[in-house]
């Protein structure tokens, strides 16, 4: 009997040492120590010295289907169990197109927008929706851009006192200038409102102009 309880006593032993095994913290201050496979971690480490040449792992999470690793900057990355990155897992604001980790035909595409349209403003934050790429100006504008890279429209408060306030390019506002001083040489503007598809812009006698985001006259809301 009890050479039996020493048998049963060994086994129930080894069975708790095995789930205490299996119920390990998955957390890990380095790759290295993640116990990963070399091109795993060389693959992990390439994406990471490219992308955020400047920042240090602080921590390696491993679950079941990915691995997340967490840098000094903030950011956590994941990566599947292969080593290639699949994404961010925290919030979706960055403060440039290039922290975005967006491709460079899109980060070229809403550069050159940017620069078309409002030479002097410079990026403060860039969102990623599901459905769209948001881009906020140091002029408070408000732009969104298709995951292409193409411009939607705008999406911040849109109602301004003139067309030099509205921050439009140059060239847009020297158009909707000519069209009113030939049209209308004695009205003035009291309101421009910048629409996704338009700009409308209303005069002291009570007419309202629609122009395109080119500054083309196309029609009279009133």
């Amino acid at each position: 009997m009890k050479k039996y309880f020493l048998v049963v006593l060994a086994f129930v032993s080894v069975g708790s040492f095995s789930s205490c095994e299996g119920d390990d913290d998955n957390d890990y201050a380095s790759l290295e120590s993640a116990n990963l496979s070399a091109p795993v971690v060389d693959s992990i480490n390439e994406y990471i010295d490219t992308n955020h040449p400047n920042a240090t792992i602080v921590e390696v999470e491993i679950e079941a289907q990915y691995i997340e690793v967490e840098l000094d900057n903030k950011r956590e990355l994941k990566f599947d169990l292969d080593g290639s990155f699949l994404g961010y897992d925290d919030d979706n604001e960055y403060a440039s197109l290039e922290s975005a980790n967006l491709s460079a035909p899109v980060v070229d595409s809403i550069n050159e927008y940017i620069d078309t349209n409002h030479p002097n403003a410079t990026i403060v934050e860039v969102e990623i929706e599901a459905q769209y790429i948001e881009v906020e100006l140091d002029n408070n504008r408000e732009l969104k851009f298709d995951l292409d890279g193409s411009f939607l429209g705008y999406d911040d408060d849109n109602d301004y006192a003139s067309l030099e306030s509205a921050n439009l390019s140059a060239r847009v506002v020297d158009s909707i200038n000519e069209y009113i001083d030939t049209n209308h040489p004695n009205a003035t503007i009291v309101e421009v409102e910048i629409e996704a598809q338009y700009i409308e812009v209303e005069l002291d006698n009570k007419r309202e102009l629609k122009f395109d985001l080119d500054g083309a006259y196309f029609a009279y809301d009133n």
